[in-house]
């Protein structure tokens, strides 16, 4: 289905043709065999052939589907124009794909893309900054899928986020920490997860064990459905099993650790594969052929890589999970596990699932 994207202005907007709200109009008409069988009555309403279509005179369904293909600075003249049309602006999502701000070069930057593709870069120095991060996350109903932020423009954005008048929630589907594996998370960083409402957490760099006290005791932690740390990191691993998602880096991992997280995983409940999934690597070698009872030799064969070992692999039912099983493959320094289909595609679709 292709979709006409209406740009421009607020006048542009008025000078609508009855053609294209006609086009728009059967775009977004679902095809005949995305109709459901049993339809709800529809409500024919005619009209004047010869009554101009303006922007007063839209539906109001239409509007919305209008503001949705608009940037934010057409947005923003529209929800100047009038009472009614702040309000409905402010009552329509403004998606934002990414939303990146790279502080570890001179000037910093924010880059911005959202739908319909859309993208806005723009450089600030560092006092600039912050006052302009603030302005872009107040934008109401803003959702973003991706937050990227360097760790060293952490500390001005807290601070800034700390002094308005009304907390400010950041909706973001991931947030991802720029860190690095020699420069340590700092305790702003706890204070900045503070603002957002987030369910993928993504963090680089080493997070010394003070840091890591106090961020799984936010509700922000509790609440996430996915966390990866990149960098080899010494933590305990009982913080991490309340996720559905994990992706960790460790310095060593211990059998019964090992066995702990199976144990957990293969216990969730789902409903769709590849939701639930572990991936642990380490820096430390550790005894793999003991996390297992014992293996599938034709899998363990087909997960194999040349020149290495042959890995230990176990299929596990999931008690709690209709019709999907878990398998686990252990090996040096690494230990995984993803929710599949028992079908001719389980290897294939289990290394799809853990990008092996």
């Amino acid at each position: 289905m292709s979709t006409r994207v209406f740009r421009g202005s607020v006048g542009s907007l008025d000078a609508l043709s009855l053609e294209d709200v006609e086009e728009f109009l059967d775009s977004v008409t679902p095809k005949p065999d995305d109709v459901p069988a049993v339809q709800p009555p529809i409500i024919v309403q005619f009209r004047n052939p010869d009554e101009p279509v303006t922007w007063q005179t839209t539906p109001i369904e239409m509007k919305i589907e209008i503001v949705k293909f608009l940037d934010h600075r057409s947005r923003q003249s529209l929800r100047r124009a009038s009472r009614s049309d702040k309000l409905l602006v402010d009552a329509t999502k403004f998606h934002v794909t990414s939303f990146v701000i790279k502080a570890t070069v001179l000037p910093n930057f924010i880059f911005i893309s959202t739908l319909p593709k859309n993208f806005v870069f723009r450089s600030y120095s560092t006092q600039e900054l912050p006052h302009r991060f603030i302005k872009a996350v107040k934008i109401p109903n803003l959702r973003i899928e991706r937050l990227e932020i360097d760790q060293g423009a952490i500390v001005d954005l807290t601070e800034q986020l700390k002094q308005t008048k009304k907390k400010i929630t950041i909706r973001t589907e991931l947030f991802h920490l720029q860190g690095s594996p020699t420069y340590p998370v700092g305790i702003l960083v706890v204070d900045f997860l503070e603002f957002l409402d987030v369910k993928d957490v993504l963090i680089d760099g080493q997070c010394p064990p003070m840091i890591f006290e106090l961020m799984i005791e936010l509700e922000q932690w509790k609440n996430a459905r996915s966390v990866t740390f990149n960098h080899f990191n010494d933590l305990p691993i009982d913080p991490f099993l309340h996720v559905n998602i994990l992706r960790l880096s460790l310095e060593e991992i211990a059998i019964d650790d090992a066995r702990k997280v199976i144990k957990v995983f293969v216990s969730k409940k789902t409903q769709q594969p590849g939701k639930i999934s572990f991936y642990i690597k380490t820096r430390e070698s550790f005894d793999f052929w003991k996390v297992l009872d014992h293996t599938d030799y034709e899998m363990s064969q087909k997960l194999a890589i040349p020149g290495e070992a042959l890995p230990r692999v176990q299929v596990f039912i999931m008690p709690n999970s209709d019709g999907l099983v878990f398998p686990v493959m252990a090996k040096e320094k690494l230990i995984c596990g993803c929710a599949c289909k028992m079908d001719d595609n389980l290897v294939e679709n289990f290394k799809e699932a853990l990008d092996l």
